[in-house]
């Protein structure tokens, strides 16, 4: 049993050590399969070195963190569903997130590499970046100017 321990230390739990159970939220049955070690770190090591940001929520590391498993086991691989699947377990996504494709076009795209970068960044979300306005902050939150 994992108790008295944060929403994503528990999600970590989970996606390593696998588990079930009701979830808090609204008493709906879960259950994630453990994919191990390994795999659970380099899913959350990515998160935190690529795609997190210094004032992120749970939100994004949610949507984040189930891009990293895309980008590492592909779309629709084991290890993608069981992220999902602990997320759902700790209250951020709905059942009908769990297997709508809609989810990984939308919210987990945008990627900055490297994060922190020193002199130069890449960012890439294919599916809005021509419509988008972009504005980068140091850690300050003073505004950076962009050579594109």
């Amino acid at each position: 049993m994992h108790i008295n321990s944060g929403v994503q230390n528990y999600w970590y739990y989970l996606l390593t050590e696998g588990g079930s159970g009701i979830r808090e939220k609204d008493s709906m049955p879960f259950e994630v399969k453990k994919i191990g070690f390994e795999k659970a770190g380099q899913i959350a090591y990515l998160n935190l070195s690529a795609y997190l940001y210094r004032d992120a929520f749970y939100e994004e590391s949610c949507y984040f963190s189930i891009q990293a498993a895309i980008d590492l086991f592909g779309e629709g691989s084991f290890e993608v569903g069981q992220v999902k699947n602990a997320w759902y377990a700790v209250g951020f996504l709905s059942l009908e997130e769990l297997s709508t494709p809609e989810l990984d076009n939308q919210k987990g795209k945008w990627s900055v590499y490297p994060n922190p970068g020193n002199q130069t960044i890449q960012i890439s979300n294919p599916s809005i970046f021509s419509e988008a306005k972009i504005e980068l902050l140091d850690y300050t939150g003073k505004s950076i100017k962009i050579r594109i």
